[in-house]
């Protein structure tokens, strides 16, 4: 950017801004230069690590574990991990607490050796962040080394190889470390801080022995007599550390059987609660499946009821329904015969009507060709014929005919005919 303008100046302004122009390609040049070793970054010799974008705050899950410096961007950092041996002490100030077998506390001296693994440590990162491992992993051989020192007596760690202990703790602890992305190399066992009471038994125990040794030595006591008096102290400790082990015992099992009784307890007062609650969803079940008998045996009933019920309506009206074609039909062979009856009657009705009107238009045919008459003679003759056999007071005038010119017309043509006849 600073080139860039620094040209443009120069363009612009020519020779008078030569100064300006190359104070600016000099601040372009230191700039970035500047960027250019920030975006450089080194991995230690004794360091493995990842690579992290600042920016978009994503981690690379592949280790860096060559040291030397490489170019990572200027949005990039590493996030960084020994990779060099590490060392988790338990030491005379800071003891390890553990109980044995029988339950008797003991505190260890313990001297742990582990790496953190190279190709696991994105898991690491991802479960513990950047410091968080060291107090986890310590948490971890906490509770394991108790775990792991629970399963020997306490008699085994004044007579057993310590060796072999530590050991079977390194063992236990390399298993449970891995779960967390890291190795046990070495476990040393330094020493063990036994209870005041187990130092006092063990006190008089050597002085037993010193006295009996002192008295060898100054012949005050035969050989015998010293045995005894120690194996009388043997006894003696023995005794007292039976029953302090038989007290521990008998309280450990007192213990449990206290934890099992209120356990059988809760169980009854459990099993006792889903029984009556079974015995409650039984009732339930039961009352509701008689309630649905009797709803389903009503709804039968009533089902039944009105399937015989529409069985005689349908059966009564299968009944009406061939009554009613009967009589239909009874009534159409009756209204069919009327009908024919009726049919043939007017037929011959007709038939006699036309053969008298044929009868009579052949006679008035005949009449007006035999005798000349015109269309009206011909009427007047019939009218005539028709008032012969009919009442003359039936006899309707027409009310726009003289009565004279009428009759006068009509008898004209009466006499002509009978004279023509």
């Amino acid at each position: 950017i600073f080139f860039r303008l620094g040209c443009v100046v120069t363009m612009k302004c020519g020779g008078p801004c030569l100064l300006t122009a190359g104070v600016l390609v000099v601040g372009a040049i230191v700039t970035g230069i500047v960027l250019i070793v920030m975006s450089f970054n080194g991995v230690g010799e004794g360091q493995m690590c990842l690579l992290y974008n600042t920016d978009t705050r994503i981690v690379d899950p592949e280790p860096h574990t060559k040291p030397g410096k490489s170019f990572v961007g200027l949005f990039s950092d590493f996030i960084c991990f020994p990779k060099t041996m590490l060392v988790m002490q338990f030491d005379q100030s800071n003891p390890l607490s553990v109980r044995t077998r029988e339950g008797l506390k003991l505190d260890l001296r313990i001297n742990i050796q582990y790496r953190l693994l190279s190709a696991e440590l994105y898991q690491l990162f991802k479960k513990t962040g950047t410091d968080g491992y060291k107090g986890t992993l310590d948490l971890v051989a906490r509770s394991t080394i108790r775990n792991a020192a629970s399963a020997f007596r306490a008699i085994q760690y004044l007579t057993v190889n310590k060796a072999e202990i530590a050991a079977n703790m390194s063992g236990e602890l390399d298993k449970a470390m891995g779960h967390y992305h890291a190795t046990v190399r070495s476990l040393l066992l330094n020493g063990v801080t036994l209870p005041p009471e187990w130092e006092s038994v063990i006190n008089k125990q050597r002085e037993a022995l010193m006295n009996v040794k002192i008295a060898q030595r100054n012949g005050s006591l035969t050989v015998i007599e010293a045995e005894q008096k120690r194996n009388t102290k043997i006894i003696e400790l023995d005794t007292v550390r039976n029953r302090k082990m038989n007290e521990k015992t008998i309280e450990k099992e007192q213990s449990r059987f206290e934890n099992h009784t209120k356990i059988n307890q809760a169980l009854t007062e459990r099993r006792k609660a889903l029984l009556d609650a079974v015995a409650v969803r039984d009732a339930v079940l039961i009352n509701t499946q008689g309630l649905l008998d009797e709803a389903v045996a009503a709804r039968t009933g009533n089902v039944t009821k009105l399937t015989t019920e529409r069985k005689e309506l349908l059966v009564a009206w299968d009944i009406e329904y061939m009554q009613a074609i009967a009589a239909a039909d009874v009534q159409l062979v009756r209204a069919a015969a009327q009908a024919k009856a009726d049919l043939l009657h007017g037929f011959a009705r007709v038939e006699r009507k036309r053969g008298a009107l044929n009868a009579t238009r052949h006679a008035l045919h005949r009449l007006k060709s035999r005798m000349r008459l015109n269309g009206t003679e011909i009427v007047t003759y019939a009218w005539v014929q028709w008032m012969k056999h009919h009442n003359p007071e039936d006899l309707v005038m027409d009310s726009y005919t003289p009565d004279s010119v009428l009759l006068a017309g009509q008898r004209a043509a009466f006499d002509r005919v009978n004279a023509t006849r």
